[in-house]
């Protein structure tokens, strides 16, 4: 991607064709000639995906069924992005894992 001189910016975004751990650099080109480039600066991974807070357990019973409804709160922190849910980022969420009290891994689910 070649931006001319002055423009100093440009924006990418987090899809399928640019994943979490894209890196990039930058050089000056002028014609054919490329001067050095810059150490790779990683696009997203910078973003701390931290763990969810406030985690609750609320049971119910739903037709003779003991039922779990788990709730947390967003930590991440990015601008733009509201843990009320009312903004989001394509392709972020949470992954919710199950595990026995053996430690085995009885379930994962995306969220």
């Amino acid at each position: 991607v070649i931006i001319p001189h002055p423009q100093n910016t440009t924006t990418f975004l987090l899809n399928n064709n640019l994943p979490w751990d894209t890196s990039i650099t930058l050089q000056t080109a002028a014609g054919d000639a490329l001067g050095p480039e810059t150490l790779p600066v990683r696009l997203f991974s910078d973003v701390e995906l931290t763990a969810p807070t406030n985690i609750t357990v609320t049971h119910t019973v739903e037709n003779d069924t003991l039922t779990a409804l788990v709730e947390w709160d967003h930590a991440v922190v990015i601008e733009g992005f509201t843990a009320d849910g009312q903004a989001s980022v394509d392709g972020m969420g949470t992954v919710v894992k199950l595990w026995d009290e053996e430690n085995n891994l009885l379930r994962s689910k995306n969220v």
